[in-house]
């Protein structure tokens, strides 16, 4: 199995063992597609993203692993509102996971994170449709 599938299924455990200010139960997905109607829930969709490898010494390896973390909802009549709600749900999960141990992946070292874009302005104006992304980065030496 695939070391980023791995992070990103510890990093899903660990959101669904969490406690938020609003309910979800986060997915990893490898397509992260959604139907608009699917959007009037709240999806949090766990992407794995990216490994980098570096030599660490002349006997290991280290690995930068990436996996993105998808905000999405459909926005009501409520745009402000709505919207800061979601951004609240956002920095909640960056603070959360953020130096976190993952309990299911001991080996991955916290190392950072990003949340860029906070959202999409398109998505937004066109469909109604909060999209924030939030970027983790863990190292693995093998």
């Amino acid at each position: 199995m695939s070391i980023a599938i791995d992070a990103a299924r510890a990093i899903v455990a660990e959101l669904n063992a969490g406690e938020f200010s609003q309910e979800f139960v986060a997915k990893m997905k490898l397509i992260p597609a959604y139907e608009l109607s699917e959007l009037r829930e709240l999806k949090v969709t766990v992407v794995p993203k990216l490994i980098e490898v570096s030599p660490a010494s002349r006997a290991s390896t280290q690995l930068r692993v990436k996996v993105d973390i998808g905000i999405q909802k459909r926005i009501s009549k409520n745009l402000i509102s709505d919207c800061q709600a979601l951004l609240k749900l956002a920095d909640e999960i960056l603070t959360f996971l953020r130096k976190r141990k993952l309990q299911d992946a001991p080996e991955f070292v916290y190392a950072e994170a990003q949340n860029d874009p906070l959202y999409d302005p398109g998505l937004l104006e066109e469909k109604r449709t909060f999209t924030g992304v939030i970027t983790l980065t863990y190292l693995v030496l093998r």
